[in-house]
């Protein structure tokens, strides 16, 4: 990470409290027009930072939802991008000793293992697109194991509502949480269901436990819907979850620094307060 910062030469820069500032707003209108802005656009090293940050994104999801957003004007860059990129580094300069940890849990292959997920959705937050934000995290025995930050995928079919977006964040997610469930099923693990799923809009849990709900949903695409037979099935529990609890908003919006700190704090670790305790 210091190697990062000194290719940029920002070793000696102010660290920020958060990767963005609170509602920070990314769109291709202020990709440079004129010539004499793309000339100085390409004068910043902007695919260069943006690799490292998403190499460095593997152990650090505390700063995948901005470094997603910034890696979709990889193509095409203004100067706002390459100062968001730089505040990203900023935020790096103050946290490079943090990490995820892996706490064992004295499981063994006798036992039955828990799965459980956090999952979001920012509704329409992409105003180019208007597509919404999804974000999820998956817990293995308490340990952090899969996370994503990304827009919902497909051209036609984008959410119309609150509701739909976080229905679809939970579609999503569950394909995640299933495959992990496969996998560690070759290994022989037993995992604990139903599995637990936290979700912090009430409408999205109704519609995915409540068949009643189909009447009014025909315009919801049929494929998400396997939601409610996995839970029919007792493989899934959604669980109602108050926002200010909801661990994986971090995931899909830019925070103020005070919330930020409270859920980074629950999917990342200091080293070096681990290392003194």
């Amino acid at each position: 990470m210091k190697q990062v910062l000194h290719s940029f030469g920002m070793s000696e820069c102010k660290s920020a409290p958060t990767p963005a500032p609170e509602g920070q707003v990314l769109t291709k209108a202020m990709c440079p027009v004129t010539e004499l802005e793309k000339r100085k656009a390409a004068t910043f090293p902007y695919q260069s930072i943006i690799g490292k940050l998403l190499y460095l994104r593997i152990t650090r999801p505390d700063m995948l939802q901005i470094i997603s957003k910034l890696a979709s004007f990889s193509a095409c860059w203004g100067v706002a991008h390459w100062k968001a990129a730089k505040y990203v580094l900023r935020y790096l300069k103050g946290t490079m000793e943090y990490g995820l940890l892996f706490n064992s849990t004295g499981k063994s292959l006798r036992d039955k293992w828990k799965l459980e997920m956090y999952v979001d959705s920012d509704y329409a937050s992409d105003v180019d697109t208007r597509k919404s934000r999804a974000g999820y995290l998956i817990y293995l025995n308490g340990n952090l194991i899969s996370y994503r930050s990304c827009l919902q995928p497909g051209k036609v079919d984008i959410a119309t509502g609150t509701c739909e977006a976080e229905y679809k964040a939970l579609s999503l997610s569950l394909k995640e949480l299933t495959w992990i469930r496969m996998l560690l099923d070759t290994m022989y693990i037993d995992i604990d269901t139903p599995m637990m799923i936290w979700e912090d809009n009430q409408a999205a849990i109704n519609l995915s436990v409540n068949a009643s709900a189909a009447k009014r949903t025909k315009h919801i695409a049929v494929r998400h819907h396997f939601i409610r037979e996995f839970y029919d099935e007792g493989l899934i529990d959604i669980r109602y979850i108050p926002t200010r609890s909801q661990t994986a908003d971090i995931l899909t919006k830019s925070l103020g620094p005070r919330i930020f700190k409270l859920f980074r704090d629950k999917i990342v670790s200091d080293r070096k307060l681990y290392l003194s305790s």
